[in-house]
Parts: structure tokens; C-alpha cells; sequence
């Protein structure tokens, strides 16, 4: 009677070498292999298309040849603590490709031991985190800012002041907060359309940030209503100066797509904490 045919074991592990081998450098993650001196023994062909760095260029080094030293010494620690308590870490971090591009990445390390449970090897796997990390900046740019005009809207405008009158009181510094709005703008909308008013609004907000400087912040409020938060001032006057600046961006006439033009005033009023009165404009 014959004996079913049996691989031998050498013949399995071959083949299940070649596995690995193939999903080793097929796989879209990055993967490094480093000896128990973090010195690195392998990378896969994803690690060459993310960061750059080709195969003989990195064998021998430390993983730390990319690092961007965007995180501190504690980061660090505690990635460490991790992966020799718990044999693992997984988490951000910023690195430097080759190119000197910094490269958000999900990294994941975890350790191999051999049978006396000695450490062998670190292997570490990373994806680019590039594209999400854009996802999440437009996100937290539409969440924070007017989309008509660009400009900080109410809730950043609310975590800007409440910042300003922290720094205001620790630094005993001194702030001031001017509130504008467009005279007869509900007149502009009806009789010439929104669509106009839009582009006046707009036109409002490139006129009135091109008069302040770059520490101050410039919001709008919703309608017609925009806000001014200016620190780092010596005296009255130089706030008088700035609303004048602005009082005068209304001057000139708001060039529209239609045959005319239109003229916009507004109203200021100015408020700051504990100081003499400030000219209303």
C-alpha cells in the first residue's frame, strides 16, 4: 500500500520562506529590520519609495539617520520604556527623508526573541500618514475659519482672545479688541444681491488685513461683523492709529463685477482692559 505523498519539512519552511519574502517586499508598508544593536540588517522596497534611501545606503545605521528632531528627549523615553516592558510601541512620529521632506508616519516596533528569549531583532513598519495629515489640517482650518473670507472665525476668535487675556495677566502686557460693522450692509444685499455682498465682505477682509500686523488677529463674526485683537501695544495712541487705518480702507470704492461701483463705511468701537478711553471711529 503506498504512503501518501508527504513535503518534508525542509521543502515546507522553504516555501514558506518565500512567502514571507514575497509578502516582505510586496507590501505597501515600510519594513525595517534591525539587530539587537539597532543596527539595520534589512529594509523591504516600501521603505526605499517613502523615504528615498536605497537599500545599501541604509544597511548598517541606526534608524535614527532619519530623524527629524521634531520630537523631544521625553518622546523618546517613553517609546523605549514601552518597547522594553512590553516588547512593542506603536504611535506618530515625524522623520526626514531623504530629500530633507519631513514625513508624518504611523510607525509600529515590536521586538523578535530567540529561543533562550534573548533580543534578536527590532522590526519596524510604518505607513506614510502624509495625505490624512492634510485631510486633518483642512478640516481644522474649515472648523476654525470663515470660508467667504478666510479670516478666524467666532470660535477661533474665542480661543484667541481667551489666550490673549492669559498671556495679558501673566505678563501684566496689555490688549485691545476692536469690533467693526458695515454701515447699511443689509441695503447692499437686498438691493444689489448676495452674491455682491459677498464679494464686498470679501474685498472688506483683504482691506483690513493688509492694515494690521502679523501678531494680530483679524476675524469675522458672521454678517457684516468683524474683530480685531491687537497685543503688544505701548500706548493709546497707537490703537487710535491702527482704527484709523482701518476707518480709512473705506475710502476708496469696492470695485464689482456689475457697471458701478459701491461705497462701504463701518462703525468701530474699541474695548480694552483697564486703560483710559479710546476714540470711537
Amino acid at each position: 500500500m503506498l504512503e501518501p505523498f508527504r513535503t518534508s519539512p525542509t521543502k515546507e519552511t522553504e516555501e514558506r520562506l518565500r512567502q514571507w519574502a514575497t509578502v516582505f517586499e510586496s507590501t505597501t508598508e515600510a519594513v525595517l529590520i534591525t539587530d539587537s544593536n539597532l543596527n539595520i540588517i534589512d529594509i523591504n522596497r516600501a521603505y526605499s519609495e517613502i523615504t528615498g534611501y536605497q537599500r545599501d545606503e541604509v544597511i548598517g545605521q541606526k534608524p535614527n539617520l532619519r530623524r527629524s528632531d521634531r520630537h523631544d528627549a521625553e518622546f523618546y523615553e517613553q517609546m523605549w520604556n514601552s518597547i522594553n516592558c512590553h516588547g512593542c510601541w506603536s504611535g506618530e512620529i515625524w522623520n526626514r527623508n531623504k530629500n530633507g521632506e519631513l514625513s508624518p508616519e504611523w510607525l509600529s516596533i515590536s521586538t523578535l526573541h530567540d529561543e533562550v528569549g534573548e533580543i534578536r531583532n527590532y522590526i519596524g513598519v510604518f505607513t506614510d500618514i502624509s495625505v490624512l495629515k492634510q485631510s486633518e489640517e483642512k478640516l481644522e482650518h474649515l472648523a476654525n475659519h470663515d470660508p467667504l473670507t478666510g479670516l478666524a472665525n467666532r470660535l477661533l476668535l474665542n480661543d484667541r482672545l481667551e489666550s490673549a487675556i492669559k498671556r495679558m495677566n501673566r505678563e501684566q502686557g496689555q490688549l485691545a479688541v476692536l469690533f467693526l460693522d458695515l454701515d447699511r450692509f443689509k441695503v447692499i444685499n437686498d438691493t444689489l444681491g448676495h452674491p455682491v455682498g459677498d464679494t464686498i465682505l470679501q474685498q472688506v477682509a483683504k482691506r483690513l488685513s493688509a492694515c494690521l500686523r502679523a501678531n494680530d488677529t483679524l476675524g469675522r463674526l458672521g454678517g457684516d461683523e468683524f474683530l480685531v485683537l491687537i497685543e503688544g501695544f505701548d500706548n493709546v495712541s497707537e490703537i487710535n492709529h491702527i482704527a484709523e487705518k482701518l476707518r480709512q480702507t473705506f475710502t476708496s470704492p469696492f470695485r464689482l463685477k456689475i457697471t458701478n461701483s459701491s461705497s462701504v463705511s463701518a462703525s468701530a468701537s474699541v474695548s480694552t482692559p483697564p486703560m483710559e478711553p479710546i476714540a470711537q471711529h
